[in-house]
Order: C-alpha cells, then structure tokens, then sequence
C-alpha cells in the first residue's frame, strides 16, 4: 500500500476506532499520494473528541500537494501541527469546521489556493496562521508568508 498514488479519499470518519485504523493506513509512508481529501461525519451539533485523534493521527507524507477536510468537529488546530511539514502542499480547503476557533497554518511557501468556509466558530485570524510566534513579531521580520499564494477564500 506504500505505493499508493494520486488522490485518496477517506469519508464518514468519526467512530471510535477511526483514529486508530488511520495510524494503520500509515499516511506519511505513502509518498506518491498528491491529493488527500477527508470527510468526517456530517450534521453533529456537538464537539466530537474522536476528531481531534483522527487529525493527529493522519500525518501525511510531505509529497502531499492538495489537502482537503470537511466537517471536522475539533475546538483548535492543535492537532493538525503536521501541516507545517507539507512543504509541497499547494492547494488546502477547510470547510465546515464548527467548532474551531484559531487557525494557524504556519509557514506554506507553496500553498497557492487557501480556502476556509463555515468554520463557524473562528474568533482569531492571528499571528499563529500567519506562521508567527507572537503577536508583536512583525511581518518583515517573518518574510513572505505565503509567496506563492494566487488565491484566497473565506467564508464564514
């Protein structure tokens, strides 16, 4: 299965044992795979702590150029730290996340189509998605955040 390529799609996470058999799948083996899309359970009205376990344990192989998840119910973007490690990521949606509240993306310096819709929850667009430690760090000082970016959605 290390000689998976292209795109994968992954849907109707959100059980239990879907952290654990995503660990098995052994996404960051997979070096050929470009395209990885996720779909978590849709219409829960509460936080489900099952999906902040799945996201940590997804960790994609650092040849991944497009990411795409949808309706995940975690409260921060702590679990999805691996991102910054993407460095060939050129393409991330985020839709319908409706608990989180800050989104730090880190660094991208491929990233070239951000989207981000219905994270309905989300009070800060800070220094943490920007890539920066603090607040007071200024933008000089950080360089070009994105150099490469040539197209950004939001919607909330």
């Amino acid at each position: 299965m290390d000689q998976l390529q292209g795109s994968l799609t992954i849907e109707t996470l959100g059980n239990k044992d879907d952290a654990s058999e995503i660990e098995k799948a052994q996404l960051g083996n997979k070096e050929h795979l470009s395209h990885l899309e996720v779909y978590f359970h849709e219409g829960d009205v509460e936080q489900r702590k099952g999906d902040e376990e799945i996201v940590k344990a997804m960790q994609p192989h650092q040849n991944l150029e497009s990411l795409c998840i949808w309706d995940c119910h975690i409260g921060t973007t702590d679990s999805l730290y691996w991102i910054k490690f993407l460095h060939n990521l050129r393409k991330v949606d985020l839709n319908v996340w409706r608990f989180c509240e800050v989104l730090p993306l880190g660094k991208l310096q491929s990233l070239e189509i951000l989207s981000i819709w219905w994270i309905c929850k989300l009070k800060k667009v800070g220094a943490e998605f920007l890539g920066r430690e603090e607040e007071t760090e200024t933008v000089l000082s950080a360089g070009i955040l994105f150099p490469k970016l040539k197209q950004l959605s939001f919607n909330a």
